[in-house]
């Protein structure tokens, strides 16, 4: 009985690290194909930074503009401080997961699918604060609208 267990614990371990590996294989194959040096999902997250830091800049101007501000104007730049911070820590998440220059490209594709599958939690919850974030700007936002 023991021994079963053992087997079953050993096929277990070996289908979950061939898993993994052809995960890394894959991603690596995608990434050294990719002509933005990173996943397409790194790409996309690179897009919505700029696009969410052009929106908090806009908030901030808005912040600065000297009139006086209803609760949910000043609820939208509350949220769009929280906004910046969190770009900033999705910045720092992704920032290593971009091919280097002057290096093998196979070795970097190598590097980076691996290390966006350790990253992948971290990386998908920043994201999900962040579209929670986007649904309560864009709540506050018909708030405003509806005056």
């Amino acid at each position: 009985m023991a021994e079963a267990l053992a087997i079953l614990g050993l096929t277990s371990n070996l289908i979950s690290f061939i898993d993994f590996s052809f995960k890394v294989v894959s991603g690596s194959r995608k990434i050294r194909q990719s002509l933005e040096d990173t996943t397409a999902e790194i790409q996309e997250l690179k897009n919505i930074i700029e696009d969410v830091k052009l929106h908090c800049e806009q908030a901030k101007q808005l912040e600065h503009s000297g009139r006086k501000l209803c609760p949910q104007e000043r609820n939208i730049i509350e949220m769009a401080g929280k906004c910046s911070a969190l770009v900033t820590d999705l910045q720092r998440a992704i920032e290593s997961l971009r091919v280097r220059p002057d290096r093998w490209r196979t070795i970097e594709a190598f590097r980076i699918a691996s290390q966006n599958l350790w990253r992948q939690n971290d990386i998908d919850s920043l994201r999900n604060r962040l579209i929670q974030l986007d649904e309560r700007i864009k709540s506050n936002i018909g708030h405003i609208m509806q005056r």
